[in-house]
């Protein structure tokens, strides 16, 4: 009997690059979401750390700080965005990930049940030649 082969080998094979490719956009989603996330806690630090002097100031330095307060106020809501969006892409990521995975393992389930077919057939065609070889035989020394 024929050695087994897959029709659909080249396609597996394409799925699982696929999935690998899949798999490391998600661990570069997760080191963007790790970075956004250390770049808003250090937003977060430098804008509690920036109060301003205590008491009575010059209207100038008053002025500086306030101004100075709302540029951090600033940057913590843009990096607490950059997270956010660093977060609905490795939702994505993932999403896409999963998907690959499953196309791969629709795959292997198929290329499973081909190769338990050709076994099959296989025992089938061993079982048919030994009853063959069984019958000549028996109408041999029958004779």
């Amino acid at each position: 009997m024929k050695r087994y082969r897959f029709t659909l080998d080249q396609v597996l094979r394409v799925r699982r690059i696929q999935e690998e490719q899949a798999r490391a956009a998600v661990g570069l989603a997760r080191r963007d979401v790790d970075d956004a996330a250390a770049r808003t806690q250090a937003r977060l630090d430098s804008y509690r750390g920036g109060a301003g002097a205590a008491g009575a100031v010059p209207v100038g330095r008053f002025l500086a700080d306030r101004a100075r307060h709302e540029l951090q106020a600033d940057l913590v809501a843009a990096a607490q965005r950059h997270e956010d969006g660093a977060r609905r892409a490795l939702d994505g990521a993932v999403t896409a990930w999963s998907q690959a995975a499953q196309r791969v393992k629709g795959l292997e389930r198929l290329e499973e049940r081909r190769r338990e077919e050709h076994a099959a057939d296989a025992r089938k065609a061993e079982e048919l030649e030994v009853e063959d070889i069984v019958s000549a035989r028996v109408g041999r020394v029958v004779r």
